[in-house]
């Protein structure tokens, strides 16, 4: 007789087979959670980049313009009289309050954190004149009409700034087309208070912008419009919108370039303070001194961004620090530099550092004579 024998696996080797297939079940998974990390890691670290470059775009844009129309101007010396105050209300949407009519394209405001500067920038955009405007009737004493000679016409929605103190900012309402004689018969925003023979800088649709960190990290750019009321005075501003630039920003400060021996090139750095070795710019527009305002030749900032992720590669890893405006080049000194640290704890993150230098081509323009 003959027997079929039958033979399979023995509970020994498949446990054997059973623990092999689990570790390749486990090794293939940890190489799928490396990869997806790695991943992951690359993504934020790249968004951080992204949104480094992207902050650095929009302030070169915002500050290369600052001073335009208002530089060009033949007549750039018209607000020796601008009252030098350097207090902006609080940014909000809503918010209205007085701000400075400071003869400065950029004016750069310590916050409480010494990782933060606040950015102000100023520039006018398009107007149908680029000189002064010789005011031939003032209105009168609680109206808001004024006439003023301007042979091109002042289209609606103008911002004008007086040129006597106090300085006011006003907005045009309405505008007819001259006459014969070059006479334009506008209606302002508010009761002017502007006496004949005044003269009035038309700006076009003035550019005001303020850049800032708030509380959650988000670089954020406040829009300024001129906001007067009737039966108020002048130069009251009103933050019409405050748009997001960039999230997981940890740092975010700027420094004034010097040109401190006449040669026409930026040979000092400072930072904005009224410390020692610092740029008080109400200071030096009120009384000069040995910096002038137009000595004021650049801007520089520097932003650190944060990823949005942790990387565990870096968990329980040294402090984050690192030195940002280190120098300048062309011979230019800086006063500090500055340091910026940052203890992670258990977690650790990626950081993009970004600088660059913001050659003032509209110059400061109200020199001091």
């Amino acid at each position: 007789m003959f027997y079929n024998k039958q033979k399979g696996f023995s509970l020994v080797e498949l446990m054997v087979g059973l623990v092999i297939g689990l570790l390749a079940i486990y090794a293939t998974y940890r190489i799928y959670e490396n990869v997806e990390a790695n991943q992951r890691v690359a993504e934020t670290v790249n968004d951080a980049q992204i949104s480094g470059l992207y902050a650095i775009f929009t302030l070169e844009q915002e500050i290369g313009n600052a001073g335009a129309i208002i530089a060009n101007t033949p007549n750039r010396n018209a607000f020796t009289n601008c009252d030098d105050v350097m207090t902006f209300p609080t940014i909000a949407i809503g918010a209205t309050g007085s701000l400075p009519l400071f003869p400065a394209p950029v004016a750069i405001e310590r916050t409480g954190n010494n990782n933060f500067d606040m950015v102000h920038v100023y520039y006018g955009t398009s107007p149908s004149n680029f000189m002064l405007l010789p005011v031939n009737n003032g209105g009168a004493p609680g109206t808001n009409d004024l006439t003023v000679q301007a042979p091109l016409g002042v289209r609606v929605g103008d911002t004008l700034v007086v040129d006597s103190r106090p300085c006011r900012v006003y907005r045009v309402a309405t505008s007819i087309d001259p006459n014969v004689n070059g006479m334009v018969a506008l209606t302002l925003d508010a009761p002017t208070e502007i006496a004949s023979g005044a003269s009035v800088l038309d700006l076009g649709a003035v550019g005001r912008r303020s850049f800032y960190v708030d509380n959650g990290g988000t670089l954020q750019m406040a829009v300024w419009q001129v906001a007067n009321t009737t039966g108020a005075p002048g130069n009251n501003w009103s933050v019409q919108r405050i748009d997001p630039i960039i999230s997981n920003v940890v740092f975010f400060r700027a420094q004034y370039g010097v040109d401190s021996n006449g040669d026409g090139v930026v040979d000092l750095w400072m930072n904005a303070g009224t410390s020692a070795g610092e740029l008080d710019l109400a200071q030096v527009l009120s009384s000069g001194g040995t910096i002038e305002s137009n000595d004021i030749k650049s801007v520089r900032v520097a932003v650190i961004v944060q990823a949005d992720q942790p990387d565990r590669e870096l968990a329980n890893a040294a402090n984050f620090r690192t030195t940002v405006f280190q120098g300048g080049g062309a011979g230019a000194q800086p006063i500090g530099p500055l340091t910026f640290s940052v203890g992670d704890g258990a977690f650790g993150w990626r950081y993009r550092q970004y600088e660059t230098i913001i050659p003032l081509i509209n110059t400061v323009w109200n020199p001091n004579p």
